[in-house]
């Protein structure tokens, strides 16, 4: 992915089949901002699994503001879909205005 005069790429291989490791990138489309994420479910396999995947969902369909802002939105939505004591570490960050 190019955005402003940088190039971006990133590859990750999971221990298992199914894995908890998270890794995605969320470019404006203003150009003026970038959003990473990085996180870490617990344990293996299909639960962790699971947990990146409702992750992912809910970054992708909540609305693009301030980290902690989404990362409040984003703990509602994973603790809706009640799926057992697992948890996630994970980081937001937002590059903006250079």
């Amino acid at each position: 992915m190019c955005i402003r005069d940088r190039d971006i790429s990133a590859a990750i291989q999971t221990a298992s089949e199914v894995g908890g490791d998270y890794y995605d990138y969320f470019p404006q489309e203003d150009k003026k901002s970038l959003y990473v994420v990085v996180g870490d479910a617990t344990g293996h396999g299909m639960t962790a699994g699971m947990m990146v995947s409702i992750t992912k969902a809910g970054l992708k369909g909540i609305e693009k503001r301030a980290p902690n802002k989404m990362l409040t939105d984003l703990n509602n939505i994973v603790k809706s879909v009640e799926i057992g004591r697992i948890r996630m570490s994970l980081n937001l960050l937002e590059f903006k205005n250079g």
